[in-house]
């Protein structure tokens, strides 16, 4: 039980940074393109499409496979048990899933404010982090190791 209050509590915590910073964002720093981004900078940006701007000039297409891998992913962790992790996992993953969709729902776009090499948010480093220890946990459970 503690497991799962831990879990549910990493979810709302990465949820709730993420949609505050892009609030910010989107109220205090310039557009991108008004300043020339360095290795690495804070602007706004609006991504109208997926990963690598992947339908942008279709939001609506965005919109529906966001909902529908948040739907499976969804699926997916209710399902899974691999790794005392796993949990974790999935909060992650979620939250940024969750994050996301949020902004392409209320906003048509997703606000992404850091630059490091790429335009991204924290709804994305979540994800990467989830993605992550994802691989991680199949890893070890593929392979015996801990």
């Amino acid at each position: 039980m503690h497991g799962m209050i831990g879990c549910f509590c990493v979810f709302v915590v990465v949820l709730c940074v993420d949609v505050l910073t892009k609030a910010w964002a989107a109220r205090f720093l310039p557009l991108a393109g008004e300043t020339a981004p360095s290795f690495f900078s804070l602007s706004l940006h609006h991504n109208y499409g997926l990963s690598f701007s992947l339908f942008s000039d279709h939001p609506t297409i965005a919109l529906l496979i966001s909902a529908a891998a948040f739907c499976c992913l969804a699926a997916a962790c209710a399902k899974l048990r691999l790794h005392r992790r796993a949990p974790y996992t999935c909060a992650l993953l979620c939250a940024g899933a969750i994050g996301n969709l949020l902004d392409r729902v209320f906003r048509g776009y997703v606000v992404d404010w850091i630059y490091f090499v790429k335009y991204i948010n924290i709804a994305d480093i979540s994800l990467c982090l989830g993605c992550l220890l994802a691989f991680k946990s199949y890893y070890h459970h593929t392979t015996g190791r801990r």
